[in-house]
């Protein structure tokens, strides 16, 4: 039998300022799910967000970077048009680029927020939510009593210590990369994943001078030696990569008046190198929102990655507790249908 908590009880607290079967905490693509989900089988189920009522795939993620990208294409295919005959001169409009980006971002979201106006009030909670003592939720002045939380907070750009504070303004990651409003000239892209490859690709498409870092000879997390080689060869033709370095030092520095960033670090021959330019794009990956939550009030341990330690892969349960984390917040699977899945599947 599942450990209860915040118990819906005459034992109650008398400070509980409300008692639900279920209660989601995080607004995304598993947290809206799992609330559409829910409200299906129970009446007293609320949601709880702090910051945009939409997706992290709307607002930062694949649907902003496959806008970036589709210019990107639009621009190589025009630039490598010569063997069938068309010659073309490209002109890139920055500012344009980037105002496109956003205007058809906000076109997406709009879909969502119609969908979160929807909902009653009374169910939506705008605020920081955090687990007490007594396995009871707070937020803003509630103190809310749930049979079932579903955890559904995401996840963040992942920053190694201290860069943020040396960087200052000339730090990018996924979350501000979009905001930018015009193309930089320059830039370095920290991390060759998944992000960091496509975006650093789709910027040097688009005429942007990239370097592209990263402590691993791979790209992309490819595990065979040989597509991980044709992969970074196939690359190398547009790509300016520094792969198997180790970043010793990031800063910025004024040149001629203005404030550039630069990256100290040691190639993959233990040459000492210096990159100098516009911006950093840090994409070293991304870890989950749980930290802030007070899960360790339920007695749940985290890992080295702020990930309960007694978390099921194939439920999302944590231990006994009927506490449930799903989306990328679990760190599992971090994709959009994978999180639609897991939170239709967790309400029960």
């Amino acid at each position: 039998m599942n450990k209860q908590f915040g118990t819906t009880t005459d034992d109650t607290p008398k400070e509980v300022t409300r008692k639900v079967s279920v209660a989601i905490i995080g607004a995304g693509t598993a947290g809206q799910n799992a609330f559409r989900q829910a409200s299906k089988i129970k009446d007293d189920v609320i949601i709880i967000n702090e910051g945009f009522w939409t997706t992290t795939c709307i607002a930062v993620g694949c649907m902003p970077s496959k806008l970036l990208i589709a210019a990107a294409d639009r621009a190589h295919d025009a630039n490598h048009s010569a063997e069938f005959g068309i010659h073309t001169t490209t002109q890139i409009d920055g500012k344009r680029v980037m105002e496109r980006v956003r205007d058809e971002r906000s076109h997406f979201a709009s879909y969502i927020k119609k969908q979160v106006d929807s909902w009653p009030d009374h169910k939506k909670i705008d605020g920081r939510a955090r687990i007490n003592e007594q396995g009871l939720i707070e937020v803003n002045d509630e103190l809310i009593a749930a049979e079932q939380i579903i955890v559904a907070t995401g996840s963040s750009p992942f920053i190694p210590d201290g860069w943020a504070d040396k960087l200052g303004d000339t730090m990018l990651t996924s979350d501000s990369v979009f905001e930018l409003e015009d193309l930089p000239k320059t830039m370095a892209v920290v991390g060759a994943g998944a992000i960091g490859l496509e975006l650093a690709q789709a910027f040097t498409r688009l005429g942007v001078e990239v370097t592209l870092l990263n402590r691993a000879k791979q790209v992309a997390g490819l595990k065979d030696d040989n597509i991980n080689n044709k992969a970074m060869d196939c690359l190398s033709h547009e790509l300016t990569m520094h792969l198997g370095s180790e970043i010793t030092d990031v800063g910025t520095k004024a040149d001629e008046g203005n404030k550039n960033a630069f990256i100290k670090y040691e190639d993959s021959a233990g040459e000492s190198q210096q990159w100098q330019g516009e911006y950093v794009l840090v994409a070293t990956g991304r870890r989950n929102n749980i930290k802030q939550l007070g899960v360790e009030n339920l007695g749940v341990e985290l890992d080295d990655k702020n990930r309960p330690k007694d978390l099921s892969k194939k439920t999302g349960q944590i231990g006994d507790l009927n506490v449930y984390i799903v989306g990328d917040a679990n760190a599992n699977i971090p994709l959009l249908h994978v999180a639609s899945d897991e939170a239709i599947v967790q309400v029960v």
